[in-house]
């Protein structure tokens, strides 16, 4: 993901099925700049929800986002920073 914005989904914001090989990349297109957001649990009516997982991002590998991903934030699936779990 490198720009937009997601947010209001009841069914939370992105789901990874990791044993697909998916891979989850959230990061600017250039050295930097800024992407987009996913907001989470925390984005009053622009929240993502989902009863028992992620909100903001799930990955089903078990890592999980609930907080709101900024915009000059990074998150990457197959690195251990940034997640909840």
């Amino acid at each position: 993901m490198t720009g937009g914005t997601i947010s209001g989904n009841t069914g939370g914001g992105v789901y990874v099925v990791a044993g697909s090989g998916g891979v989850f990349k959230k990061k600017p297109e250039t050295a930097g700049g800024t992407s987009g957001v996913i907001y989470g649990s925390d984005g009053d009516e622009a929240s993502n929800r989902a009863a028992g997982q992620g909100h903001a991002v799930y990955v089903s590998s078990g890592k999980k986002r609930n907080g709101t991903v900024r915009e000059d934030e990074e998150l990457d699936s197959t690195k251990p920073d940034g997640w909840d779990s």
